[in-house]
């Protein structure tokens, strides 16, 4: 059967000119580190393949083996002891100051330090001053919304969840007495649609305001829309004082702000690089971990990683080479359970020596106690869209000089020594590097973003106050894939489906599926799938474990229909065995994944009801739940080559390959779709979660991109 790509644009796009051009993201692709950061996969395969050749009949668990006894208990602290840690923070000594100038300005900036303790004290002493309406303090991740509103509550001497709370996706505690509320920066954007006022808010504080975020640069002009219409709200922005250029584009971006700065007394930090290239940056990790260990004295260590997938090899890593118990490994992401993450700041029991393990999350947007030294490898993963094939990459490239800088900082604290290992050499440093990270906005895909702020009521994206300029290019691909989608109708103006795609916390492609599903009678299974598509991969991927039996198990749930058949029929194997924990170690599941994807189910659930959409069950007919998967995966239609080993894509023209772990890697079907392309070092894409489809639902599902 022929299948024709429609390539032509609607209408509203054929003379769309706006937006800025694309930016540079490698500086000096030729380069050692730039040239190291793309042999990332190839250097962790192997690594996970030495570890799995020596496979450990004791099971570890994430704190290196420690006792629970080993580890730090929760604290409880008398008022006079608070009370004696909040004024030795820095941000004590403006306090009277920070009061006087948030009483007669409506913007105040407050230039700060890590450890400094504005995220905590500022809301305080707001509430201290007899201030009566909401405040509502922004966060840029979820990790970082927690920890500081359960410290607040402490401190205040209050129930969590009542006057203090936090909310963050999918997981709420606060109630109608929360008077603090910490929130990530997508929720609050995510508000905006139902309240662009701020209205039940006097208040706005935003913390790592600097940071070049794609949320970010949304927020704020809106916050700064809010401000021009309501003189009675109050925005203060907390931003790193090491990062001067962000702080000289707040300023400028809110030119009536008034600015103070936290006092801070600089730590002497001496920068060690390496006298020559690294080209295996985890081994070059682990043996820079052992000799601080072994050869310095007291002193935590914090790694900088790219993410989850390194992190857990380092830490398997570090664990083999342990001969002393006095090292306790951490590894800190932002699926890392709560429990664990509160591990990481509070002191350890005498003579034992913490590794923290983490991404660049770190950077900025928490204070780790006890840190004296830091290794960096100088290499950080970032999302990347590429606007011609419309597909999203991880891709592993060198971090930014600023980035650096804020990593090195992390090496001690005010009045003591640090040292900062640069796994890369000073060269690399000057020659390699941008001078800051390139924005979210200029590197991402925007189809989220358009759909909020067309749900929000902003249709003219020219005048749309962006802090960053986000690519043209971009622009029109999010604004085209809307389309195409049936979120935008011809003129490009928010149609009924789209507001409803707006409604959930989702990437737009799982969005639709769901949508889709209630008119196929299948939405009771495509909630399930979308729930676990909102988790980390629910099976192990610990390279410490008898790979051969975790695909023996796994084995037993795939599906012939496709990986995310295979998702969900792992749910309801869960669900039939009353979600049991023993039942999900015996398969070799992660019982944490499966946890989190039972709250997103409940939620997600939660919005069909209030959108009126029907949640139905089709059964045993999967065939449903396939086309209401392809009816979001629009751009990743692959079918297979003559060759019967390659397969092709329908919309970007390349070549793709099917990957052994999918259980479509042995089917006979010819055409398929997948969530989004996997980048594999010196070998084709790899697909994704692959569905098989049939080639006329195309056209039905997908008529604006499709047809005969």
């Amino acid at each position: 059967m022929k299948i024709e790509v429609i390539r032509e644009h609607p209408e509203f796009l054929k003379d769309f000119l706006w937006g800025a051009d694309a930016v540079q993201i490698l500086k000096k692709p030729d380069g050692p580190l730039s040239q190291s950061a793309t042999r990332i996969q190839t250097v962790i395969q192997n690594h996970r393949n030495q570890l799995q050749k020596n496979v450990k009949s004791k099971k570890e668990g994430a704190d290196g083996g420690k006792s629970d006894a080993d580890l730090p208990k929760k604290m409880e602290m008398d008022p006079e002891s608070l009370s004696k840690q909040r004024k030795a923070l820095p941000v004590y000594r403006i306090r009277d100051e920070f009061l006087k100038a948030i009483q007669g300005n409506q913007v105040v900036v407050v230039t700060d330090y890590a450890g400094s303790g504005t995220t905590t004290q500022i809301p305080q002493y707001i509430m201290e001053s007899g201030f009566q309406g909401k405040i509502c303090c922004i966060q840029p991740r979820r990790i970082a919304a927690k920890s500081p509103a359960m410290r607040v509550a402490l401190e205040m001497g209050v129930t969590l969840g009542k006057e203090v709370g936090y909310a963050i996706r999918f997981d709420d505690w606060t109630s109608a007495d929360t008077r603090v509320n910490y929130l990530t920066n997508g929720l609050v954007i995510r508000n905006c649609m139902s309240d662009p006022l701020f209205s039940q808010y006097s208040c706005l504080i935003m913390d790592e305001a600097q940071e070049s975020l794609m949320n970010n640069d949304v927020l704020l002009p809106l916050i700064k829309d809010a401000l021009k219409q309501r003189k009675d709200l109050k925005l203060i922005l907390l931003s790193a004082g090491s990062d001067k250029n962000g702080d000289d584009k707040l300023l400028s971006y809110f030119p009536d702000a008034t600015q103070l700065s936290v006092p801070y007394e600089a730590s002497h930090i001496d920068i060690v690089y390496s006298s020559k290239p690294v080209y295996d940056y985890l081994q070059a990790t682990v043996d820079k971990v052992m000799d601080l260990h072994e050869e310095e004295g007291k002193g935590d260590i914090l790694v900088f990683l790219t993410g989850k997938e390194d992190i857990d090899l380092v830490a398997e890593m570090l664990r083999s080479r342990m001969k002393s118990t006095d090292l306790v490994v951490l590894p800190l992401y932002s699926t890392v359970p709560l429990e664990k993450q509160e591990v990481i700041f509070k002191p350890m029991k005498e003579g034992l020596k913490r590794v923290i393990l983490c991404s660049n999350i770190v950077e900025t947007s928490m204070s780790i106690p006890g840190v004296k030294y830091v290794v960096d490898p100088g290499i950080e993963r970032l999302l990347l869209f590429n606007h011609t094939t419309r597909m999203d990459d991880v891709v592993p490239v060198p971090i930014s000089k600023a980035s650096a800088k804020l990593r090195a900082d992390r090496a001690g604290k005010s009045g003591s020594d640090g040292k900062c290992f640069r796994l890369y050499t000073e060269r690399s440093y000057d020659e390699e590097m941008h001078p800051d990270r390139v924005p979210e906005i200029q590197r991402m895909n925007l189809s989220n973003v358009v759909l909020t702020l067309k749900a929000i009521g902003i249709d003219d994206l020219k005048s749309f106050d962006f802090l960053n300029a986000p690519p043209k290019q971009y622009l029109m691909s999010a604004l085209h894939q809307l389309y195409i989608l049936g979120a935008l109708d011809p003129q490009g103006n928010l149609t009924d489906v789209g507001r409803k795609m707006a409604s959930f916390p989702l990437d737009i492609s799982i969005s639709k599926m769901l949508i889709t599903s209630t008119a196929l009678s299948c939405s009771e299974e495509v909630l399930t799938i979308a729930s676990m598509l909102s988790v980390p991969n629910p099976i192990a991927s610990n390279p410490s474990l008898d790979q051969d039996l975790v695909a023996e198990k796994k084995a037993r749930f795939q599906q012939k229909e496709g990986d995310l058949l295979t998702l969900l029929a792992i749910y309801k194997e869960w669900e039939r065995n009353e979600y049991s924990t023993a039942w999900c170690d015996e398969n070799f599941i992660n019982i944490v994944a499966m946890k989190q994807a039972q709250n997103v189910r409940i939620n997600l659930k939660k919005i069909m009801e209030k959108e009126d959409l029907e949640v139905t069950s089709c059964g045993n007919d999967l065939v449903q739940c396939q086309k209401a998967i392809l009816s979001g995966c629009i751009q990743n239609v692959a079918r297979r080559n003559p060759d019967g080993e390659s397969y092709q894509s329908l919309v970007t023209n390349q070549t793709v390959q099917m990957p052994a772990s999918s259980s479509m890697f042995q089917s006979e079907s010819e055409w398929f779709v997948f969530q989004e392309p996997i980048h594999v070092p010196g070998m084709l894409q790899e697909m994704n979660q692959v569905t098989a489809i049939e080639p006329q639902w195309l056209v039905e599902f997908v008529p604006r991109l499709f047809r005969f």
